[in-house]
């Protein structure tokens, strides 16, 4: 049984502490990410998102038009970037745009 601790301790460590204890801090890295997107990319672009998901450091966006699905792929390393900027760890390997 553990003992509770006498010392008074920040509720951002206490957190952090059972993140990792429970194992999902990878699970919480891939919301950010997904975050990120909603975030970052802008009206124009989420009106043509359909479903962004992560999964393995790879990140799957299906994009409802051709036209920005091309324009999206030919930056896609930028965009990889912006999001793991946004996370503040680099979680994303890859994007794909679908």
């Amino acid at each position: 049984m553990a003992y509770r601790s006498r010392t008074p301790q920040h509720i951002g460590a206490v957190l952090s502490e059972l993140v990792e204890r429970l194992g999902i801090g990878p699970r919480l890295q891939e919301a950010k990410a997904v975050e990120a997107w909603a975030e970052l990319a802008g009206p124009a672009i989420i009106a043509v998102t359909d479903s962004v998901r992560v999964k393995s450091g790879r990140m799957t966006i299906k994009i409802t038009s051709p036209t920005w699905r091309y324009e999206l792929n030919l930056q896609r390393e930028e965009w990889r970037d912006r999001v793991n900027e946004f996370v503040g760890k680099k979680i994303i390997r890859e994007i794909i745009f679908r």
